[in-house]
């Protein structure tokens, strides 16, 4: 690995409320596509403790992931009001609690600098 690699790891920024129950099974997937990309990224976490942080992250629920500051989430647009509950993303005609592994290792993949190689590991 290269010293210029390490100059540009990826932030990956889990922000999430106290308790919430999708938080470590999150923080289980993020390990997990990093680990199939082959991707060191720094990971962090934020809590989410009150209605004044929500705003100022235009917190749209938890657990929220960003990678570089981006949403994972496709088309994603900032909550129209702040909440300090749990997210729920739309994939495909369900409803889930957490991000689809796919938008983490697409936003992933792109923030490491990789997404012109020829193929990305899927």
């Amino acid at each position: 690995m290269t010293t210029d690699w390490l100059a540009h790891r990826p932030l990956v920024e889990v922000l999430h409320i106290q308790g919430c129950p999708n938080y470590p099974d999150v923080l289980s997937l993020i390990e997990r596509v990093q680990a199939e990309l082959g991707i060191e990224a720094e990971v962090c976490t934020r809590l989410i403790a009150d209605q004044a942080a929500a705003e100022a992250a235009q917190f749209a629920g938890s657990p929220t992931v960003q990678i570089n500051g981006r949403d994972v989430e496709p088309d994603h647009a900032p909550p129209a009001t702040a909440t300090l509950a749990c997210r729920l993303y739309r994939v495909g005609h369900e409803v889930v609690r957490h991000p689809e592994d796919g938008w983490i290792r697409d936003v992933l993949w792109h923030a490491a600098g990789q997404a012109g190689q020829d193929s990305s590991p899927r």
